[in-house]
C-alpha cells in the first residue's frame, strides 16, 4: 500500500511540473509577441514622422516657387554664385580640352613608330620573298608547277589567296591549255615554257603580285583598264621570269 501511494504522489508532481512548463512557454511566446507589436508601433510612428516632414519639405518648395521673384539688388549675389559656378565649369572644360589635346599629340607620337614598324615589316617580306624566289630559281628541276609556289608580299600563293579566287596556273593550264590567244610565255631555268591565262584573269594576278600600277583601274582593283590586256600579260610573263628564270 505503502508503495502505490508513493507511486501515486510521484505521478501527481510529475503532472504539476508539465502544467508549470507549459505555463512558462505561454508566458514566454506572449511577452515575445507584446514585444513584436511595439516594434511594430514604432516603426509605424516613425513612417508617420517621415511623412509629415516629407509633406512639410514639399510645402517648403512650393512656397519658394511661388515666391515672386527678388528685386534685382537681392538677386545680384545669386547671380554672382552662378557666374561663379558658370566659370569654374567653363575652366573644367578647357582642362578636359588640354588632356584631349595632349592624348592626341601623344597618339600622333606612337603612330609614327608604328608606320616605321609596318615599312620594317614590308621590307623583311620583300627580303623574304627575294629569298623564296631565288631558292625556286636554283632548283634545277623547277617545273611548271613552281608558279604555284610563288608567295607575294603577304606570303600567299595563288591557291590559297581570297585576290586569285583561289585560282593555280595550273587549273588555268587545265581549263585553257593550248589556246594561243591565252597564252603566257614564262621562262624557267632558261628555257621558256608555255602558260595558258584568259584576259579576264590578268587583273587578278596582277593584283596579286603587287604589278598592277598603271594597268588596273586602281590600287586596289582587279579590273584592268581599256585596251591594257596584251600590256598586262607582257609585265606577268616578265614578272614570272625574274621569280623564275
Amino acid at each position: 500500500m505503502n508503495d502505490q501511494a508513493n507511486i501515486d504522489t510521484n505521478n501527481l508532481g510529475t503532472g504539476a511540473d508539465t502544467r508549470t512548463t507549459e505555463d512558462v512557454g505561454v508566458r514566454d511566446a506572449l511577452e515575445r509577441s507584446n514585444r513584436l507589436a511595439e516594434q511594430a508601433n514604432l516603426l509605424v510612428e516613425r513612417t508617420n514622422l517621415l511623412i509629415e516632414r516629407s509633406n512639410e519639405i514639399a510645402e517648403r518648395v512650393n512656397r519658394l516657387v511661388e515666391r515672386p521673384t527678388p528685386p534685382p539688388e537681392q538677386s545680384n549675389p545669386l547671380a554672382a554664385r552662378f557666374n561663379e559656378l558658370f566659370e569654374k565649369l567653363n575652366n573644367h572644360f578647357e582642362d578636359s580640352n588640354q588632356h584631349s589635346e595632349r592624348s592626341n599629340h601623344i597618339i600622333e607620337a606612337l603612330a609614327n613608330p608604328v608606320v616605321k614598324f609596318g615599312d620594317i615589316l614590308q621590307n623583311i617580306n620583300g627580303v623574304l620573298v627575294g629569298i623564296q624566289h631565288a631558292i625556286v630559281r636554283s632548283h634545277k628541276r623547277t617545273t611548271w608547277d613552281a608558279l604555284d609556289c610563288l608567295v607575294n608580299q603577304k606570303g600567299e600563293t595563288p591557291i590559297v589567296s581570297l585576290t586569285t579566287k583561289q585560282t593555280s596556273f595550273r587549273w588555268m593550264v587545265e581549263m585553257y591549255g593550248r589556246q594561243p590567244e591565252y597564252l603566257l610565255s614564262v621562262v624557267l631555268n632558261g628555257v621558256p615554257q608555255d602558260y595558258w591565262i584568259p584576259d579576264g584573269w590578268l587583273g587578278e594576278f596582277l593584283r596579286f603580285y603587287g604589278i598592277g600600277e598603271g594597268l588596273c583601274k586602281g590600287e586596289t582593283s582587279i579590273a584592268l583598264r581599256e585596251n591594257k590586256e596584251e600590256e598586262a600579260r607582257q609585265r606577268l610573263s616578265a614578272y614570272l621570269s625574274s621569280c623564275l628564270g
